[in-house]
């Protein structure tokens, strides 16, 4: 079988076409957009014509490519942004209409719950947080003796709180504060457990962007990340410096503005689990998706 996944995602818009064999996915195409559809959102909470017909656009070129490769099936699935917006009902149509393909909008906890599946089919654990740091949101899952005991959605991502918090390109350590707070709020208003979990893993851009980040600052290849780790870089990354910069355009180009704000969510993650390592994995929530519908059909 073959499937192609369109993630319409806060920041980006990724396409993946995976072959099922042997029940394990093996990628055979992928492409990624910067498309940052959360910055459409108007004060209102509608998401604007303009950030509808971008997303439309984009779709349009993902359905494209995606037929090149005689899939069985395409899934076009969208996530905070469009979930969180106002008009949601006139996004979904205006993509169908214009597409011929429907939007699968994943709530909070489904989007959660595909992200553990894909982390879980890479690291065999009975215990830890799963963890998705994305533009618009952030979901955060209990894994205890191997059973998902809370998976939940945080309406904070990098995006979101670069837009909310941060003035300029680069957060102040007051506004670093602010997003902090409010990643602490979101996780009292949302009744995460304050529990101390050794081991966070994590899916997606952010934190592949932070491993790299650190990765390329210390010049050499690690297995997981630490809180120090964390904190070194957001020590490091200093708007006062050129070499700052430097390294960001080098290291997290497409991440440059939401970067920070989203180490200082991950800060506060570690924080609140008091955990002592994060394992990066290569699956994401597209993975997961995949994944559960291959399963659903064998």
């Amino acid at each position: 079988m073959r499937y192609s996944v369109i993630d319409l995602g806060s920041n980006t818009v990724r396409l993946v076409v995976y072959d099922y064999i042997n029940n394990k996915l093996r990628k055979i195409y992928a492409r990624k957009e910067v498309l940052g559809l959360a910055s459409y959102l108007l004060p209102e909470g509608f998401l604007s014509d303009v950030g509808i017909e971008r997303a439309i656009l984009t779709v349009k070129e993902f359905v494209a490519d995606s037929e090149i490769y005689q899939a069985d099936k395409l899934f076009l699935i969208a996530t905070a942004t469009i979930r969180n917006a106002r008009n949601q009902n006139e996004i979904m149509n205006r993509i169908y209409a214009a597409t011929g393909v429907r939007v699968t909008l994943l709530s909070g906890e489904e989007e959660a719950f595909v992200g553990v599946a894909g982390i879980k089919d890479e690291f065999d654990f009975s215990e830890g947080v799963v963890i998705d740091i994305g533009g618009g949101s952030t979901e955060v899952s209990l894994i205890i003796k191997k059973r998902l005991d809370l998976a939940t959605s945080l309406p904070v991502g990098s995006l979101n709180s670069y837009l909310t918090y941060v003035k300029e390109m680069l957060p102040t350590k007051s506004e670093m504060e602010q997003i902090k707070k409010g990643v602490l709020h979101a996780l009292d208003d949302n009744e995460v457990p304050r529990l101390k979990m050794n081991v966070l893993y994590g899916i997606g851009g952010t934190l592949k962007a932070a491993k790299g980040l650190f990765e390329g600052m210390m010049n050499k290849h690690v297995d997981y990340l630490t809180k120090e780790n964390i904190q070194y870089i957001i020590k490091k990354i200093d708007p006062n410096k050129k070499s700052t910069y430097i390294n960001l355009i080098r290291l997290a180009p497409e991440r440059f503005h939401t970067i920070m704000p989203g180490l200082v969510i991950l800060e506060t993650i570690f924080e609140y689990f008091d955990a002592e390592r994060l394992y990066v994995g290569k699956n994401g929530i597209r993975e997961g998706y995949a994944l559960t519908q291959f399963r659903k059909k064998s």
